[in-house]
């Protein structure tokens, strides 16, 4: 529970100015870290799914707000060492019904830092 407690102060530090929005994604982070491969409505209430929903259908929310204070925290964790590598996968996702085809997306993360291998003095 420890890295659960440690991921969502990290995940919610300096989110949004409105506190709702704070205390509704710490809701979130939490719930998902419990289990991260649960659909949302297996881990939500029914009330939790509608404000999951809102939230994150809110003007106010982006991408980029809600990975900004852990990326600035992997970096700030990154510099600490003189190599760090970066490893990222595409994962494929089959979506259900028409028996359409395989679609491959690559995480988020890797979209917005590209990084492949972050060096300091030297090589790795």
């Amino acid at each position: 529970m420890h890295d659960l407690d440690a991921l969502a102060k990290e995940m919610v530090a300096k989110s949004f100015s409105d506190e709702r929005l704070t205390k509704r994604f710490e809701t979130i982070v939490r719930a998902v870290g419990r289990d991260p491969t649960a659909s949302f409505p297996s881990v939500f209430t029914s009330a939790q799914l509608e404000g999951a929903y809102r939230f994150f259908s809110n003007p106010l929310v982006t991408l980029r707000q809600l990975l900004q204070p852990h990326l600035d925290a992997t970096a700030t964790r990154a510099a600490e060492h003189r190599c760090v590598r970066v490893v990222h996968d595409q994962t494929e996702f089959s979506y259900g019904g028409d028996p359409g085809p395989t679609r491959t997306r690559q995480s988020c993360l890797s979209r917005i830092q590209r990084a492949l291998l972050a060096r300091r003095d030297g090589e790795c």
